[in-house]
């Protein structure tokens, strides 16, 4: 269940339209401060799931969210990513058990909206880093990328061209297309060494019936692998490495319950297979890693008294 949940959201994630400010929800939520040792905390209280969310990161204090997040790594214990955390955080406040827990994944997903330029309605749900300085990076990754698809792609795509070409106007790639079409659908059910053989003898055929069919697949592999390293020689830097340079509060990483971390964000990353397949991934739902520092951000029931 959970995997189809996370599916069904995934899917229908990237046709969601982000705005420069959050569609209205008037009434939802409300801001609330807390007296603790370390300072005031502000909390906010969500009437549509009945929930009361820290306003910043855990360990951050006052709407501005000053001081540093107290990071978590999934390598511990669960006892010692779940529970201390939210023990640490009920002694600040009176010594007592306030219910404050980390939240499972749906409570994430809970406070996610895509239709917000930064993932959630930052009004109420401090990121700990300036939406500002979010958006120079959002900006910069957006050049990035832009540039590497220019640049670094333009022999694959002219390769591509040349081989669509060739597609078109040729009924013996069609039909040596179609057999390997039908073997993949196949391997993709079971897998037998046999077709997956036979696979490659059709792939051998297809490149002699095409030269360029094995340039386009040289290309691809080429950009792809430049995708993954980029190229000093034409000053492009890897996509991907440079996202994950980026500075750790940048990703908003949250941990929940269920060994599963959520991104409060709303910019995809680009992705490129190694057949040059470009695509977008929303870095939202990944599985906890324990090497990752994550954030978290606790939660517990509305109390009696708001």
């Amino acid at each position: 269940m959970k995997l189809k949940t996370i599916a069904a959201l995934t899917a229908s994630v990237l046709s969601l339209q982000v705005h420069a400010a959050c569609l209205d929800e008037a009434g939802r939520f409300e801001l609330k401060t807390l007296k603790s040792s370390e300072g005031d905390i502000v909390v906010v209280n969500d009437y549509a799931s009945g929930l009361q969310w820290q306003h910043c990161p855990n360990g951050m204090t006052t709407k501005e969210c000053l001081g540093d997040p107290k990071v978590v790594y999934t390598r511990e214990s669960k006892d010692s990513f779940y529970g201390k955390a939210a023990e640490a955080f009920n002694a600040t406040l009176d010594g007592k058990d306030q219910g404050w827990k980390t939240p499972d994944l749906r409570q994430l997903m809970s406070i996610s909206d895509l239709s917000c330029a930064h993932g959630t309605n930052t009004k109420y749900f401090g990121l700990g880093i300036s939406t500002a300085k979010i958006d120079e990076y959002m900006a910069a990754m957006d050049k990035l990328e832009s540039d590497f698809k220019a640049i670094v792609g333009k022999p694959f795509y002219d390769a591509k061209a040349q081989w669509e070409e060739d597609l078109a106007n040729d009924t013996k790639i069609q039909a040596l297309i179609a057999k390997r079409n039908e073997i993949d659908a196949k391997l993709n059910a079971v897998w037998d060494w046999d077709l997956y053989d036979r696979r490659n003898e059709i792939e051998k055929d297809l490149k002699e019936a095409s030269p360029a069919y094995g340039e386009m697949l040289t290309a691809a592999n080429t950009y792809s692998n430049k995708f993954q390293w980029g190229d000093s020689k034409l000053g492009i830097l890897s996509p991907i490495k440079t996202q994950n340079k980026l500075p750790f509060m940048y990703h908003q990483r949250y941990v929940s319950t269920d060994m599963l971390s959520m991104h409060i964000k709303a910019r995809p990353y680009m992705t490129l297979t190694s057949e040059g397949v470009e695509g977008v991934s929303l870095p939202w739902i990944y599985t906890s890693m324990g090497h990752i520092p994550y954030l978290q951000r606790l939660v517990r029931p509305i109390p009696a008294e708001g």
